[in-house]
């Protein structure tokens, strides 16, 4: 770098985001909305390094500086596993004169680039059209990027990104949003025009033949997907969603009408045969379809927001040094990459998983890819252990911070339930996750399609507490996808039954904290033929999850409410779909 730019730096945001997913009326709009601008800011990284964009080679857009966050060394090279995005809203550059306009002519290539895609997907052949299209894009697209010299001991990456923040709030929409060509093109991603699929859809899944977002039932049911049926299950999907695709993208006139007034049997639409299929206990022969067992849950799935704590702190320490920038953005990047396989291989899909931000829809319990059965508690153990393999107390002991972790908000509704609506409730759970001292919490509410909802509050740093949840909702639940569940089933009912009645809480209140005293309570308590054998495995287990609370929870609420909702999930899990 240059001695006369060696303390300039430029950031750059991309938007509106939340606008566009929030406009989104179909899945497959919501998930590609978010991962366009995750794209576009990959493809932009690309254009800035190398100077060349999709193999076409633009010389003048190729920076002298050094590209901090994302994390660009190698990404020329990155291809997508699942449709995730995986890069974040911002860009960081400690910038060399002319960087600035060589990021303006990029950012009006990539415009570009974006509208010729959408024009030939939605077969707009007219210059005018073509125009507009490009007039939409530019006038939507919120490229937001301020460069300014930084005081030696300043924090570039705080100072930026505080500023970009003040930008952001002076963002203009326009009026009306239903005759953007692009929200054309989100609708109909999918689906192929003359024969060949979007570039948005062939970068999200480069491996695989029918490139689509799954739906919601797909997602819920996903452990179908690595069981004994798995065969079955997947003539099944191609059978309800994919034989009747759309052919063609219709050809359209957004001058005249929106793309809701061209409505076409998609996906979402298709879920209620596919669950008639999955239910069916036997087929014309009277031969049994499947071997795995179709559950109540099977019909609900989980909004999973996540965040990361201490996060603040952490930047303000790095955020004068470039090696620690990027080397903080690097272990963002990798960590992003094992939770995108985490989430994948739990059946999960991931929608946004950026820096430290997770978005995903995945299945309430699942069987994985190496077949075994695992529940939504695991993929969060799962993914906090990734994060503390890459941020270690090494890591935040160097830098004099305490060591950052996650919390996660996280809504289970039924498949039908507006998806915006559980997007809000799982965003709104997070937030309150994070108000909780220490932060590291879960905040959870399942609201079955009968109104009826409860909900976990778990504070992660009581382990003794959590690590019993964990075990039980998996042990517990260990037969859920077996026809043989109805001894776990029963035992479990019983016991939830038990904790509705009054009597019962007021009496276990009591002895609770008295280990003698809590020992006989339960033995008269469950002394049924119901209770015995394997079962009572599983009351000792209930009984130290009982003790655990009360030693980590000091407010009778919490203790009842973990304690009822714990048992509440797992009866949730074995319930038949006529149980309401």
């Amino acid at each position: 770098m240059s001695e006369k730019n060696n303390n300039t730096y430029l950031a750059l945001t991309i938007g509106p985001i939340y606008k566009t997913i929030n406009a989104s009326q179909r899945t497959r709009m919501l998930w590609g909305a978010s991962f366009l601008f995750s794209y576009l800011i990959r493809e932009l990284t690309k254009l800035l390094q190398t100077g060349r964009l999709n193999g076409k080679p633009y010389p003048e857009c190729k920076i002298a500086g050094k590209i901090l966050i994302p994390y660009a060394e190698g990404i020329d090279n990155d291809v997508c596993n699942a449709g995730e995005g995986k890069y974040p809203d911002r860009v960081l550059i400690h910038s060399e004169e002319g960087d600035f306009e060589k990021v303006q002519k990029a950012i009006c290539h990539l415009i570009q680039f974006l509208g010729d895609d959408i024009a030939s997907h939605l077969k707009i052949e007219s210059d005018t059209g073509k125009k507009r299209i490009i007039d939409d894009l530019t006038d939507y697209l919120q490229f937001y990027f301020i460069e300014k010299e930084i005081g030696k001991d300043d924090n570039a990456l705080l100072s930026l990104y505080n500023d970009l923040d003040v930008l952001e709030l002076r963002s203009n929409y326009l009026a009306n949003d239903s005759n953007y060509y692009l929200f054309y093109y989100l609708f109909y991603l999918s689906i192929r025009s003359k024969g060949e699929y979007s570039l948005l859809v062939e970068e999200a899944f480069p491996n695989v033949t029918n490139k689509r977002f799954r739906t919601l039932i797909e997602i819920s049911t996903a452990g179908y997907g690595n069981s004994d049926d798995k065969d079955r299950y997947k003539h099944n999907i191609h059978e309800s969603f994919i034989k009747y695709q759309l052919p063609d993208v219709p050809k359209i006139d957004p001058t005249k009408e929106t793309y809701r007034d061209n409505r076409f049997n998609d996906d979402d639409d298709k879920q209620d045969e596919f669950i008639r299929i999955l239910k069916a206990e036997k087929d014309e022969n009277k031969k049994p379809l499947f071997s795995t067992s179709f559950k109540k849950f099977h019909q609900y799935f989980a909004v999973i927001y996540a965040d990361g704590d201490n996060i603040g702190a952490t930047l303000k320490e790095i955020g004068r040094k470039d090696d620690k920038i990027e080397e903080f953005s690097k272990k963002l990047l990798d960590f992003d990459g094992e939770v995108v396989n985490l989430i994948n291989n739990y059946g999960g899909a991931p929608v946004y998983i950026g820096g430290e931000d997770i978005f995903a829809f995945v299945p309430l319990a699942s069987i994985d890819s190496e077949g075994k059965q695992v529940t939504i508690f695991n993929l969060i153990k799962d993914i906090d252990k990734a994060f503390g393999d890459f941020f270690t107390e090494k890591y935040a002991k160097d830098l004099g911070v305490v060591r950052p972790t996650l919390s996660f908000g996280i809504a289970i509704a039924y498949y039908k339930n507006p998806l915006g609506e559980t997007m809000k409730v799982a965003h709104d759970l997070l937030t309150k996750a994070k108000k909780v001292p220490d932060k590291n919490a879960i905040e959870l509410v399942l609201e079955e399609h009968s109104g009826q909802q409860f909900r976990m509050s778990i504070q992660k740093k009581k382990e003794d507490s959590y690590n019993i949840i964990s075990n039980l909702m998996k042990s517990l639940t260990s037969k859920v996808f077996s026809k043989d569940d109805e001894q776990e089933r029963n035992f479990i009912n019983s016991i939830t039954h038990k904790l509705k009645e009054p009597l019962f809480k007021t009496l276990l209140l009591a002895v609770a904290e008295d280990p003698l005293r809590l020992d006989e309570f339960f033995k008269n308590s469950f002394n049924e033929s119901i209770h015995k054998g394997e079962m009572e495995d599983y009351i000792e287990e209930i009984k130290k999850l009982v003790k655990a609370i009360f030693v980590d929870y000091c407010d009778d609420d919490t203790r009842i409410k973990n304690l009822y909702s714990t048992l509440r999930l797992i009866d949730f899990m074995h319930k038949n779909p006529k149980d309401e």
